[in-house]
């Protein structure tokens, strides 16, 4: 089986590869063509500019930072704390600040990505190849005009697809090929052409292929051992088209069209002296979505739409079950619309409007959690105010709903009101810029399909919960000299309180329920730097790091054991860093992550502490161009010094690894 994916692998590059040089021969760039003329100036990006904290990952950082999946990429982010469940195809969730990963929404080229049913996106769908940049906004966005969706999070994470080259050749090629330890084979190939001046259309097709197999060490005093994971192979196949037609006078509509296949076995927790599962998980999910953007002089307006269905089927078989074996199937469908505009009043004044409506329901074969269905609209004023060097954003957001179901009681129906504010003065601008900034936000969350209906444990009688938000900050933005070319930090402080927490408790030794109990505090600081130095022609250091201090405690009764601990899986100190350096020859990049000590419960109990951890590993990667295609060779070193640890208590994460990756572009 290996010798013929080798050979299919290879040869299906050795084919992408052919095709770019057969191309680039037959099309040879015109002698008569004018060179391009390049002009350096020092911009100050988005992160600089915006009055609530902002972090940016660009495509380029990607490569200098060493990143090698969506998960690695979201550990570069200050205030973020991934939950990782080991391995190629692994369940990633992120959450921000210590908020849980259902108080923040993920968008996916502007248009969110929502999951009723359990309330968390799993990152590692999204392929990185396919990304121009990974973004996230906490207590505000970023923009004026966006979905409510976004603006109603207590954060957003933007993913943004790559863009077509709309200045080039008519035709664009690439291929990709990755292989990594534990037998993980990535191929992909993706094309994009110009229709007609102002049409153009991308196709991509990815697959990962893992069997997960890694060793792991089974902690067991003097018995402890070593064993390999087992039930661990997973399939995933993706494949996306987008068509963007670009309209007069600034005007935009993309289409993207997504699907997703993966199917994998779950190796579950480890167990002492148990070295057998046979659970199974099968998802699909396909999306079709559509966003028109317009600007009419003082006027800006935007639409949305998308159509999400999803499928999941898990089995777990086992003499235990009638039938030897015990089934979950769901299917959830969910179609979503946005408008907006905004006006320019006076030149210092600009307001927002927008709106919301989706409805998402859930079938299942499960007698209390199928036939549900929950219908939300969503209102949003905003309005900017810009005057010298001060920048004031005021919102207002209303959001009903309503919820069904046809088997059962329904959960509960409701309206809330919340506001924001944010507010930034730029202290300095020239020859450093110093922007000092403050905000307040009031978000809630709603009860998931799976916390209000599953079996036993669901209740209907859940509210929302709801999030106080708190935060001041700075950003410094430099270019020292001619050899230091860039300096920028970030600091920020923040209070947050989350009331009617969401929580399963124990009623008696056999059955739980979810209830609203309990309330926790939040106090934290994020700090971000990157830097930039040439100290030799053609050399280049590049230095990114952050830092997160996240202090969550648990405030709702003292005569509780958890009371003033440290919530779960919430590492009090937590961090990476980068260093890479370019030059002629080979381009190499050093980086780390690690976390401090954590619980898996809230009570701190011996057992359930999870030491710290910290990761290193090292890459070397060097483009080249043979013709008209470009070549891009790439080597990681992934934990490098072989660290065990678990993020999630008995999932043990994969010790040394390696990757080689190839990529092509014509």
């Amino acid at each position: 089986m290996k010798a013929r994916l080798l050979w299919f692998s290879g040869g299906w590059f050795f084919g992408c590869a052919l095709c770019a040089h057969t191309l680039s021969a037959v099309s040879p760039v015109p002698v008569d063509s004018l060179g391009t003329a390049v002009i350096v100036t020092h911009r100050h990006s988005e992160k600089v500019k915006a009055a609530a904290p902002f972090q940016k990952i660009t495509a380029e950082d990607l490569l200098r930072q060493g990143i090698t999946d969506t998960g690695d990429a979201l550990r570069r982010l200050a205030g973020v704390n991934l939950r990782d469940y080991g391995g190629a195809g692994g369940l990633k969730t992120v959450s921000v600040r210590g908020m849980g990963s259902t108080h923040t929404t993920v968008c996916l080229d502007g248009v969110p990505v929502n999951d009723a049913r359990q309330g968390q996106i799993d990152l590692n769908r999204y392929r990185l190849e396919t990304l121009d940049g990974i973004a996230l906004s906490v207590l505000d966005a970023e923009r004026l005009l966006c979905p409510v969706r976004a603006l109603s999070s207590s954060s957003v994470l933007n993913l943004t697809t790559a863009q077509p080259d709309t200045t080039g050749r008519p035709l664009h090629l690439g291929a990709r090929l990755s292989q990594g330890s534990f037998g993980q084979w990535s191929p992909s190939a993706h094309v994009s052409a110009r229709l007609s001046r102002r049409q153009w259309v991308q196709a991509g097709l990815f697959g990962t292929l893992a069997e997960n197999d890694y060793p792991f060490i089974v902690e067991n005093g003097a018995a402890s051992s070593k064993q390999r994971r087992t039930n661990s192979r997973m399939r995933n196949f993706t494949a996306d088209l987008s068509h963007v037609l670009f309209l007069n006078q600034n005007g935009k509509l993309e289409t993207k069209v997504f699907f997703n296949h993966d199917r994998q076995q779950l190796p579950g927790q480890v167990k002492l002296y148990v070295y057998d599962n046979d659970e199974r998980l099968t998802q699909q999910n396909l999306f079709l979505q559509s966003r028109w953007s317009k600007r009419f002089g003082k006027l800006e307006v935007f639409a949305a739409a998308k159509f999400d269905h999803s499928r999941s089927k898990y089995a777990d078989v086992d003499a235990q079950y009638p039938g030897g074996v015990a089934t979950e199937h769901y299917r959830r469908r969910e179609w979503y619309g946005a408008a907006g505009v905004v006006y320019a009043l006076l030149p210092w004044l600009r307001a927002a409007y927008s709106t919301d409506l989706s409805l998402a329901s859930m079938q299942s074969n499960q007698q209390t959690d199928n036939h549900v269905s929950r219908t939300e609209w969503a209102q949003a004023l905003s309005a900017e105010v810009k005057t010298g060097p001060f920048s004031l954003t005021l919102r207002g957001i209303l959001k009903t709903y309503r919820n069904e179901a046809d088997q059962r009681q329904a959960a509960l129906n409701g309206s809330h009101t919340d506001p924001s504010l944010t507010l930034s003065w730029t202290v300095v601008e020239r020859p450093w810029r110093l922007m000092l900034r403050a905000g307040a936000k009031r978000s809630f969350r709603l009860p998931t399909f799976t916390e209000s209906y599953y079996h036993h444990s669901g209740s209907q009688s859940l509210l929302p919960e709801r999030a106080n938000q708190l935060n001041v900050g700075l950003t410094l933005d430099a270019h020292p000299t001619t050899w230091w070319t860039e300096l920028r930090l970030t600091a920020d402080g923040y209070a947050n309180r989350v009331k009617n927490r969401i929580m399963s408790v124990p009623l008696n030794l056999y059955l739980w329920r979810t209830v609203n109990q309990g309330r926790a505090d939040i106090r934290g600081t994020d700090f971000s730097l990157s830097s930039t130095w040439n100290p030799l022609k053609k050399h280049r250091l590049m230095l990114a790091l952050n830092y997160s201090y996240i202090f969550s405690a648990d405030k709702t009764d003292r005569s509780l054991d958890s009371y003033g601990k440290q919530a779960a899986y919430t590492p009090r100190h937590g961090g990476a860093a980068s260093l890479a350096w370019e030059n002629p020859v080979v381009n190499a990049v050093v980086h780390n992550s690690f976390a401090s000590d954590r619980w898996s419960t809230s009570e701190h109990l011996t057992q359930t502490k999870l030491p710290a951890y910290c990761e290193w590993g090292f890459a070397l990667y060097r483009s080249f161009r043979t013709g008209r295609v470009e070549w891009n060779v790439r080597a990681d070193l992934l934990n490098a010094f072989n660290h065990h640890y678990e993020i999630i208590r008995r999932y043990p994460m994969p010790g040394r690894a390696y990757r080689l990756t190839l990529t092509l572009r014509w």
